[in-house]
Formats: structure tokens, C-alpha cells, sequence
């Protein structure tokens, strides 16, 4: 996950960690039970670390395509670093071209949007057309304020990253993903205008991490 903070972004909302209260109690069981992370691994992917899990998915993955994620929040969470990572400008149009004709909503703006990202970010590293680029950024944790439903097809996960900061160092970034549950599995949505608006934030408090090991 690389996308840039948007400038004067305000400071993320605390209480999207908290509890919803008009729907308090209504998924206790879930908020109970939790996802399973035991035995955790990463998938490397020019440099970005997608997680996968025996309980969550995928079930199916390559260089380009991830699939095959349980109806929970788990596979919500681990559904949305792999599908947002995978329409990212980073991974270069052989990744990022297949998954972005797999989403939902104005396909053709997206596409035009991140092969725009992706031209001018390969001209300022000179590599070589259709070449992928490094990815430093990496998805440490989520929040999702309602898990998934079987009365609605949508959910919103909201993803946390560590990033190189503009001025050095590293920051933390929270970009909100919605994902659709179509044929027996998850899909991602285009975001507004086509563009992934991150918030920065100062610390991981109200996040769920994943682990770092298996």
C-alpha cells in the first residue's frame, strides 16, 4: 500500500475503532471469535508483503492474481491488501491491468488513473516500459467498523500502512478499501474519483495488526 496522504488530510476519526453503537451487539460473536492468523506468511511481490493465511486465503495465488478469500473479516482483511496492492502503479500494467478489469465501478477511469501514475513514476526512475517498480510501503494492520454481513454484499476495511514520509523517515497511512462479495468472492471497488485518499496517522492505537510470523 503506497498511496500518499492526501495534503491536509484531518486527523483520523477515533472512533472508527470503537464500537458502532447502533449496531452494538448485533455481531458479537464475530467481534468474539476473530480472525484466525495462526500460521501467517507473506507473499513477497517486487517488494510489497501480502499476507496469507491457511484460515482466510487466498486459495489461489500467482504473481498476478489472488483469489479464493472466506466471507469474514478475516478474509475481508487479508482480501483487501492483496487487491488494493495489486491495482497499485508500483507492480506495473501486466499486475495491475488484470486486476483493475476485476473490479467494480468505472473501470475505465481507474485504468486511465493509475497508468498515468505508473508513466510518470517509470519516467522518474528510468526503467523500462511495462517494468515493475520497488515497493517499500507495507500493510501492517486494519480496522473495520461493521464486519462483513450476509444482508449486504459490501464492507469497508480500513487499511494501515508504513510508508517512506515525504520529508524522510517513516509514516503511517490509513487508506479506506470497499470490497463486494460477487460469485463467491470478494471484489474490489473503484474508489471515488478513481483515487485511494489516505489519512495520516500517529499511532497504531485501535488497529488490529497482523502478525509478523506465522
Amino acid at each position: 500500500m503506497t498511496a500518499p496522504p492526501a495534503d491536509g488530510a484531518p486527523a483520523w476519526p477515533e472512533r472508527l475503532g470503537g464500537h458502532d453503537q447502533e449496531h452494538e451487539g448485533e455481531h458479537d460473536q464475530e467481534a468474539t471469535d476473530g480472525p484466525d492468523w495462526s500460521g501467517l506468511t507473506y507473499q513477497d511481490l517486487h517488494g510489497a508483503q501480502l499476507p496469507l493465511s491457511p484460515a482466510h486465503g487466498p486459495a489461489e495465488v500467482s504473481e498476478v492474481v489472488a483469489s479464493g478469500f472466506t466471507r469474514d473479516e478475516g478474509g475481508a482483511a487479508v482480501a483487501a491488501v492483496h487487491l488494493a496492492s495489486r491495482v497499485g502503479a508500483q507492480l506495473g500494467p501486466d499486475i495491475y491491468g488484470p486486476n483493475v478489469e476485476r473490479m467494480v465501478g468505472d473501470i475505465s477511469a481507474m485504468m486511465a488513473q493509475v497508468d498515468r501514475d505508473y508513466a510518470r513514476a517509470r519516467a522518474a526512475s528510468g526503467l523500462p516500459e511495462s517494468e515493475p517498480l520497488r515497493t517499500y510501503g507495507r500493510t501492517i494492520g486494519y480496522v473495520m467498523p461493521l464486519p462483513p454481513r450476509e444482508d449486504t454484499p459490501d464492507v469497508t476495511v480500513h487499511l494501515l500502512g508504513r510508508d517512506a514520509g515525504p520529508a524522510g523517515g517513516e509514516i503511517l497511512v490509513v487508506i479506506p478499501v470497499t470490497l463486494t462479495w460477487e460469485a463467491g468472492d470478494w471484489r474490489l471497488r473503484v474508489p471515488p474519483s478513481a483515487r485511494w485518499n489516505g489519512q495520516p496517522v500517529a499511532a497504531v492505537d485501535g488497529f488490529t495488526l497482523f502478525p509478523t510470523d506465522g
